[in-house]
């Protein structure tokens, strides 16, 4: 990541909202880090859709030195927002996560229904713990796009996997972290 230390926020930056527009003024190896916070912070304040593409994951996740579904709590945020190269407030931080948790929760699901991916409780759970209507609505997009996609094929599988789907929005509708937790593990 290059330099690790912090860039000291002046009393200009304080006195209006965080901008990463002036991406130049950035040393190369944090450039594209910014370029994600910004879509993602777009994305957070006015609703419009930016497309996560793994190779940004893996950026955001190096730059924040761990694995992201691991800031599953406010010390957990703090102890990460030491390790950016900038200064970002709490609040901002917390909103630019929000998308982020939700796009990987969708994928997540996705692999699990094609995979059973051992990391799909993790992300559900973080997700769960910023934005849940948000998480809820992909996984509804999911399950919709399942049915659609699948349940006209002849192949039982492909039918088994869209109605999979909807019992996971089922079950996350009802907020039954236990039975949530539960089918996680049986399938982890």
């Amino acid at each position: 990541m290059g330099d690790s230390k912090k860039r000291k926020a002046s009393p200009e930056d304080e006195s209006k909202e965080p901008c990463f527009a002036h991406l130049d003024t950035f040393p190369p190896d944090q450039r594209d880090w910014l370029q994600l916070t910004a879509d993602v912070n777009l994305e957070a304040n006015t609703g419009v859709k930016v497309p996560v593409h793994a190779s940004q994951l893996v950026q955001w996740s190096r730059v924040l030195g761990g694995c992201i579904t691991a800031v599953v709590s406010p010390a957990q945020l703090k102890d990460y927002k030491l390790r950016l190269p900038v200064d970002i407030p709490d609040a901002v931080l917390t909103d630019m996560l929000r998308p982020l948790y939700a796009s990987l929760a969708a994928d997540e699901l996705g692999k699990l229904v094609d995979t059973r991916s051992d990391r799909t409780f993790e992300v559900l759970r973080a997700a769960h713990k910023y934005d849940f209507n948000r998480l809820l609505e992909s996984m509804e997009k999911l399950a919709v796009s399942s049915v659609s996609a699948n349940c006209s094929s002849s192949s039982a599988a492909y039918r088994a996997q869209a109605l999979e789907a909807i019992q996971w929005v089922a079950i996350a509708q009802e907020l039954d972290l236990k039975l949530l937790t539960a089918k996680c593990e049986e399938v982890s």
